[in-house]
């Protein structure tokens, strides 16, 4: 290719590019109106702290029930939790654990008596104090606290070969490993705990915080009187992501955790959404987060989540029997789950719990197969599933409209609006994001869809979180493709 070519080429890529962002700059003036509203949507969620107490002690007056909650979560280190001050003295600061304690102390002191465990899984400890801190800070605001080591829960099954299997778990891409923890925490604590709970929040600890303690509660609440009446529910926190473009030049706000969103109506919220570059310029996460903030005029709490057919946010919170169903699973190989199929091999849409053999013998007296159930392949990424999704799919499947399970019974899935998570990112205002943009964009051009990945490249991966603590470039980097078996 001659030189001419090449110049030519170059500038029709930087007058595509300039186009591009043209045409952002032009759609954001058009969402301004939007992103007003969801800032003054999001400040009147915030509560002082006397607000805060306040409404607290007439949400806990209001509670007659006594109720068993248990808190699960995930964490890298331990050593995360705490943090240095000023005076170099070591001391918790993890928002998220302190709202933990803030939330064991509050229902200790309310007149239900109710109970909250604590299960917190961690990958390693360098300091041996950290572990006996940690569960002093749990009990003392009268938790009852449980900490393992990934180690500990994965080789604690019988006839489970130790080093056989953490060199197989080493191999495992990041999803299927998150996966198959989940899958062994949920597995143990069933097993321990045969009166089980009422409600469990699944938490991803490295999070900045829970979401504040009076939607919290009051979230819990609703779905352990969901589940008193015979209705599953499985309720997500509102992930918002605050982004500030080159140092306060933009501002932006949208829903994050669209790689575990599946809307209502089917579509993935990380290829529809994330990925799609036309969302991308129209700020589709934005209106997301707008859409799910106008449930808020709902008249009751039902009404006003945002339904999903999967979600997270950072944490979710299932009522116990949704939680501890058999035939589901966070790792896929384990789910038990039978779905019926015609012969043309397209889904029948029944699905059965633990079909008896009469069942088995009537399906295939009318020519029909009964096969495993899995995940829809398109809600796949090169780096696997995410374990939230093939969990919460498998419930939806388990319990939809034509479920010829005995037991069945309705499931509610969807994002509470006040139930906020916030973090913040900063996009391109250090040396150090704009260095790591080729690592990315090599990343991505690795895959499948060159030209969409190119544009998501531009439009979402150069939105580097500042101060994050797992950097989702690194992850890039270091994640190994694979898929869920």
């Amino acid at each position: 290719m001659s030189n001419k070519k090449i110049c030519l080429v170059i500038w029709a890529c930087l007058l595509w590019i300039f186009c591009i962002c043209l045409w952002n700059a032009i759609s954001h003036r058009a969402t301004r109106a939007d992103l007003e509203e969801i800032w003054r949507t999001v400040a009147s969620l915030r509560l002082s702290k006397e607000e805060e107490k306040k409404e607290l002690k007439a949400v806990m007056e209001n509670i007659k029930e006594s109720r068993r909650f248990l808190i699960v979560g995930l964490v890298e280190t331990l050593e995360e939790f705490f943090g240095t001050d000023n005076h170099g003295n070591i001391s918790l600061s993890s928002k998220a654990i302190l709202a933990v304690g803030d939330l064991c102390w509050a229902f200790h002191e309310s007149n239900t008596q109710s109970t909250v465990d604590v299960h917190v899984l961690y990958k390693s400890k360098n300091d041996p104090n950290v572990e006996s801190n940690l569960l002093q800070f749990l009990k003392g605001h009268m938790c009852q606290p449980t900490l393992q080591s990934e180690n500990e829960l994965c080789t604690q099954k019988e006839g489970t070969n130790k080093d056989q299997f953490l060199a197989q778990f080493k191999e495992f891409s990041r999803y299927k490993r998150l996966a198959m923890l989940r899958s062994e925490q949920r597995r143990q604590i069933l097993d321990a705990n045969h009166d089980g709970y009422d409600v469990v929040v699944s938490v991803d600890m490295d999070v900045v915080s829970l979401p504040p303690i009076v939607p919290l509660v009051n979230a819990m609440e609703v779905v352990a009187t969901d589940r008193a009446h015979g209705i599953g529910s499985i309720v997500c926190s509102n992930g918002i992501e605050n982004v500030n473009v080159f140092n306060g030049w933009l501002q932006l706000s949208l829903y994050y955790d669209t790689f575990a969103t599946i809307l209502e109506d089917g579509t993935w919220g990380f290829t529809g959404l994330t990925q799609n570059p036309m969302e991308q310029i129209k700020h589709g996460q934005t209106l997301l987060l707008r859409d799910i903030l106008r449930k808020l005029e709902g008249p009751t709490k039902y009404d006003q989540r945002y339904h999903m057919q999967s979600c997270f946010g950072g944490a979710a919170l299932y009522d116990f029997d949704t939680w501890a169903t058999p035939v589901c699973d966070y790792y896929h190989s384990r789910i038990e789950l039978m779905v019926e199929h015609t012969d043309d091999n397209s889904a029948s849409g029944f699905s059965f719990l633990h079909a008896p053999n009469d069942k088995l013998h009537q399906l295939k007296h009318f020519n029909q197969k009964v096969t495993r159930w899995k995940l829809d392949p398109k809600y796949q990424s090169p780096d696997g599933w995410c374990e939230h999704m093939i969990f919460q799919q498998c419930l939806y499947a388990a319990n939809r409209e034509k479920s010829t399970m005995k037991n069945k019974r309705q499931l509610n899935i969807g994002i509470q609006p006040d139930l906020v998570i916030e973090r913040q990112a900063a996009v391109m205002s250090r040396w150090e994001d704009w260095r790591n943009v080729p690592i990315v964009c090599m990343r991505k051009l690795a895959g499948p869809g060159g030209f969409t990945l190119v544009i998501y490249c531009l439009f979402r991966y150069l939105l580097f979180p500042k101060n994050s603590k797992s950097p989702r470039i690194k992850r890039l980097a270091e994640t190994k493709v694979g898929h869920h078996d």
